[in-house]
């Protein structure tokens, strides 16, 4: 028997159209909105004039952790609900050349377990945040009376932060437990 690796979508987040949404997110191929930037760039070339699109999904995450008999307490992870904006905008330039602007967060993450829970030692405390802002030319070809081959180019910015705090055993000196974060972040505020 072989096997295939599964993977999960982790901290993805690709929730910015409630059509694609609807669809399971399989859009790529319809791609028919200024989301399409997100979806598949090439897809603007179906877009007549100057179009926009602004969402807005809250996530409200739910975590437990079950520890195994003797090892700890069972545990709720502090969670607050996540806003996940996204605005797209689309502009026809000619009848064969559009361009597009979209700004969205493709990935994130937060989530507090607290500084007493089994897994302490592991990390207690997680955000991620990565909000992208990304340009796209596109350009289309007329191949039959009902065919047309789109294609698109863009560049994308990203602005990550995250941070990570984590608790140290340091019962073996008699000490109570240290704490460490670490940020990483391209924003100098922080």
């Amino acid at each position: 028997v072989l096997a295939s690796g599964a993977y999960g979508a982790g901290i993805a987040l690709q929730d910015f159209d409630g059509k694609a949404l609807g669809m399971s997110n399989a859009f790529a191929a319809t791609a028919d909105n200024p989301s399409a930037l997100f979806y598949n760039p090439a897809g603007i070339t179906q877009l007549d004039g100057m179009q926009g699109e602004a969402s807005l999904t809250v996530v409200q995450p739910n975590a437990r952790f079950t520890a195994d008999p003797g090892e700890g307490s069972d545990q709720r992870a502090e969670t607050n609900p996540i806003p996940i904006p996204a605005l797209f905008g689309t502009a026809e330039i000619t009848d064969f050349l559009y361009v597009g602007l979209g700004t969205f967060v493709p990935y994130g993450l937060a989530i507090d377990w607290g500084r007493d829970w089994s897994g302490r030692y592991i990390f207690d405390d997680a955000k991620i945040e990565d909000i992208e802002t990304n340009l796209n030319v596109a350009t289309k070809f007329q191949l039959g009376a009902d065919t047309v081959l789109s294609f698109a180019a863009g560049g994308s910015i990203s602005m990550v932060d995250a941070v990570f705090r984590r608790n140290f055993d340091q019962r073996a000196i008699g000490a109570p437990d240290a704490h460490a974060k670490v940020i990483l972040s391209t924003n100098d505020d922080l």
